[in-house]
């Protein structure tokens, strides 16, 4: 009965995410369009709009601004901030177009112009969260213990961030504050009421901009997309209809050792609630992104975590990620969603930390981006956390309230940015440089086959780091033949194994035949280490391998590699075959089959 349920729910919300597709061109004017780029990779973006950052001079060019503008029946042209005068984010417009015009033909020609710096269209990014099913009420990606996961699958025990074991150094500030840039967040949800950021300086509901930045009563945050497609206009409430923002708070920061719901990465960091996506589409628009990102930076936020991108750079966003780097903000992306390692943005940016997603088995996730620009995984798949309390979107895909789980870089991201809470809540004097760097040394070389820079994060290790303790080298993994004959010699290779202090390692090898190779080395941070060897007799062995750094302080053993080296025997002739080789005279047969 309950599959039946389901499965009619579903039909239903397909229909009805359909029936919406086939009438949003004609809602309000907000039409969707196709960018057919030279990959053929399809990127949507709001029709009748597009985003031009002018040079430093363009205001001596009034009358050819005036021509285009004209050209192109432009209605508005409206500076983005206009707060921010000498800075990046200056001489930063958005303009609106007839609907049916040709954003591509407009873009190509205002860029071509010695006055404009850069034009783009207002794009559409996509979320990178997968709807999935109710399953067990685990959050394996803090701690593993091995428990089963899904439908008998069960996890490795310590595949996990190690945040019991950091949560006894930090659990986090309440004067720290993350911003959740997505859906919306369900603000009034019990697992993360306490945790939601309030804007102290302005005064609820008088109608007033009280602390004069630009937006009226935004008490807790501010929805830049607006109430519904037929109604866009931005307002005060960035309440989550959709789902996905309202989960991706609960991983970074759900109120925890409450006695109900789940624990977030950080205890006590606050959650900035900053709505940049419709709900219906579930896509963020460029200018609401800009928009996000500046208002967080402006109004205090500490980190920001971006569960969205497309393959496309996009300038304006840019421009606002440099911008809040500059002001020293941690700035955390989710890599992508495809299993490829082709860039996604804002991840791939230099001052974005790229996170990839990981499993319960420390493995990379089927579903996951990845490639050597990604700095770290973290947990991605079957993520239990926080869901609205009340309908939304994901519900008509079969998705509870209240709890769920969700799988995605878009889940990873999040846990990154609770990381980065807990890291400057320690330290409230660290650089956002100095955070990353921490994340990125004391993460745990997993089974990512190289594909990402480092490894998965560790909690633990990071806080211990920022503590100034000097940690021992990850332990190595060893890779090399698994069979072989006995006398001759084989080598064997360490992973590029990483010391968190940055240190040169030094490689031992017990070869499990009573022998111990030197200390081989130096070798740098990252770098692989070898050594080689010969058994001179036949068996099977377990060999295995530990690191050094240049203090002497040692790694745990890698896990072993089973080699076996077969009997190399020489054949035994006996009397009566020397007698029958002897005489093949007296044996005609035998003699005809032996020439």
């Amino acid at each position: 009965m309950k599959n039946f349920v389901f499965r009619k729910g579903l039909v239903i919300g397909i229909i009805i995410l359909f029936v919406g597709a086939c009438i949003l061109p004609s809602i309000n004017g907000y039409i969707i369009k196709k960018i057919n780029f030279l990959d053929n990779q399809n990127f949507e973006f709001v029709s009748g709009e597009f985003i031009v950052k002018f040079t430093e001079d363009f205001k001596n060019y009034p009358s050819d601004i005036n021509e285009l503008n004209k050209k192109y029946q432009v209605s508005s042209m409206i500076k983005i901030f206009k707060n921010h005068e000498n800075t990046i984010l200056d001489n930063i417009y958005i303009f609106n177009v007839p609907e049916d015009s040709n954003i591509l033909s407009i873009v190509d020609e205002y860029s071509s112009k010695p006055f404009v710096q850069y034009a783009e269209p207002n794009y559409l990014l996509s979320l990178f969260s997968t709807p999935n099913d109710k399953f067990f009420n685990k959050q394996y990606g803090l701690h593993n213990t091995g428990q089963e996961i899904w439908l008998g699958i069960y996890g490795t025990e310590d595949a996990d961030i190690d945040a019991p074991e950091a949560w006894d150094i930090e659990t986090g500030s309440q004067d720290v504050t993350i911003a959740i840039i997505d859906t919306g967040v369900d603000y009034t949800h019990p697992d993360l009421e306490g945790n939601i950021w309030i804007n102290e300086e302005e005064i609820a509901d008088n109608g007033i901009d009280d602390d004069n930045n630009g937006y009226i009563d935004d008490r807790i945050g501010w929805d830049f997309v607006g109430e519904s497609i037929s109604n866009p206009a931005p307002d005060n409430d960035p309440l989550d209809d959709y789902g996905h923002g309202t989960h991706c708070s609960g991983i970074a920061s759900a109120v925890t050792d409450n006695g109900i719901g789940v624990a977030g990465t950080s205890w006590n960091c606050k959650i900035m609630c900053l709505r940049a996506a419709g709900t219906i589409l579930g896509k963020l628009n460029s200018d609401a992104a800009v928009e996000s990102i500046v208002y967080a930076t402006d109004n205090g936020a500490d980190v920001i975590s971006m569960s969205w991108g497309s393959t496309s750079p996009k300038n304006s966003i840019k421009d606002a990620l440099d911008y809040a780097y500059e002001n020293n903000v941690v700035l955390i992306a989710a890599s992508g969603n495809d299993p490829f390692s082709d860039k996604f943005y804002p991840a791939a940016y230099e001052n974005v930390i790229a996170v990839a997603a990981s499993d319960w088995d420390d493995n990379l996730a089927l579903f996951s981006t990845y490639g050597d620009w990604v700095d770290v995984t973290a947990p991605g798949f079957r993520i239990y956390s926080t869901m609205p309390t009340y309908n939304v979107i994901l519900n008509l895909f079969g998705m509870n309230k209240n709890y769920d789980f969700m799988d995605g870089t878009s889940m990873s991201c999040p846990m990154v940015a609770g990381l980065a809470g807990l890291l400057i809540s320690y330290n409230l004097s660290l650089t956002n440089e100095e955070v990353r760097d921490f994340i990125n040394t004391a993460s745990d070389w997993i089974n990512t086959d190289d594909k990402i820079a480092n490894g998965r994060i560790n909690a633990h290790k990071a806080l211990l780091i920022a503590s100034g303790v000097s940690l021992p080298p990850n332990k190595p993994s060893i890779f090399g033949p698994t069979d072989g004959n006995k006398g001759t010699e084989y080598t064997y290779n360490t992973s590029a194994n990483t010391d968190p202090d940055g240190d040169d390692l030094y490689y031992l090898f017990d070869w499990d035949d009573s022998t111990l190779s030197d200390w081989v080395g130096p070798f740098a941070s990252g770098e692989k280490g070898s050594a080689s060897h010969k058994w001179n007799k036949q068996g099977n062995y377990q060999i295995r391998v530990k690191a050094r750094d240049s203090y002497g302080i040692e790694s745990l053993w890698s896990d072993p590699l089973s080699v076996t080296m077969p009997r190399n025997k020489a054949i035994q002739t006996s009397t009566f075959l020397n007698f029958l080789t002897g005489h093949l005279n007296l044996f005609p047969i035998l003699h005809r089959l032996l020439l």
